[in-house]
């Protein structure tokens, strides 16, 4: 009889919170915003640093989770503005140099934020490991 109890109670709670694990953890992927410090993270200081250094991150038309990032400078009469392109895996983080494909971006401030970033997202280590892809340019 108790169990018959415990059973019902149980389901009635269920019915009433689809997902109990879903309401206290939500998952969602990295914002734009996130994506823009985790792009700075990977740089270096002195780059950073440039005249009117700026970014823009933009949905990634071909790969649907990814944003990318467009860094620019001022730049010298006649010379380059751009510093560089990156992509940023929308669900883990992950930071790779679009220039050179396949190269993804790995420095101590760069980790230290993607497990925050990671934490603040709901995404475990094992989770993580399981999702992570090659870059978007090397599928």
């Amino acid at each position: 009889m108790l169990k018959k109890y415990f059973t019902a109670v149980a389901i009635l709670v269920l019915a009433i919170s689809p997902s109990l694990a879903d309401s206290v953890h939500e998952s969602r992927t990295v914002t734009k915003d996130e994506a823009e410090a985790l792009v700075r993270a990977a740089l270096p200081a002195k780059l950073k640093r440039l005249p009117n250094f700026g970014m823009e991150i933009s949905q990634d038309k071909n790969f649907a989770r990814s944003y990318s990032a467009l860094v620019y400078w001022e730049g010298e009469p006649n010379g380059s503005v751009m510093v560089g392109n990156y992509d940023i895996d929308q669900e883990t983080g992950d930071v790779w140099d679009a220039v050179t494909s396949c190269d993804e971006m790995n420095t101590q401030t760069l980790r230290k934020l993607q497990k925050t970033i990671r934490k603040e997202i709901s995404l475990s280590d094992s989770e993580c490991k399981r999702v992570k892809s090659k870059g978007p340019l090397c599928e």
